[in-house]
């Protein structure tokens, strides 16, 4: 991009900051912060498994599984692909916190705290949410410690 479009997306659209945690996410755009624990709920249908609930919004029962996105062993093979999953948990967040945004615009995310993932991720944390946030609506991702 030159640096005259980047210049107007800038102006044309607010940043989304995710302060992420093994346990929890926080998404901040302006004064609007989300905070919303790092689970998904699954159908515990095996021929055809759907995403039920995110977060905080619903519990485990006998027709659905909870998945912490960042604990070892949470996932087993309930889901077929773990990306999916984390797509639609940061699709989920970054709506709710530019829900009544004005542009058409896609944020920008700045993500803080990815260095708490590395267990689990093995250190590749920083490639795995970029591409997940990129196809989950943000235009641009960068890091910070």
């Amino acid at each position: 991009m030159s640096k005259l479009s980047d210049i107007i997306l800038n102006k044309m659209s607010s940043d989304v900051t995710v302060t992420i945690a093994p346990d929890r996410a926080q998404l901040r755009r302006k004064e609007l912060v989300v905070s919303i624990e790092t689970v998904v709920f699954v159908s515990f249908d095996e021929k055809n498994p759907k995403i039920v609930g995110i977060g905080d919004e619903l519990s485990s029962s006998a027709a659905n599984r909870r998945v912490d996105l960042f604990k070892q062993n949470s996932w087993n093979q309930i889901f077929p692909s773990k990306i999916e999953i984390l797509k639609a948990f940061f699709k989920h967040g970054i709506r709710k916190v530019h829900k009544n945004a004005k542009t058409m615009v896609r944020p920008k995310v700045i993500v803080k705290g990815s260095e708490s993932l590395e267990a689990c991720l093995c250190g590749y944390q920083q490639d795995l949410l970029k591409e997940v946030l990129i196809d989950s609506g943000a235009r641009e991702v960068t890091f910070e410690v």
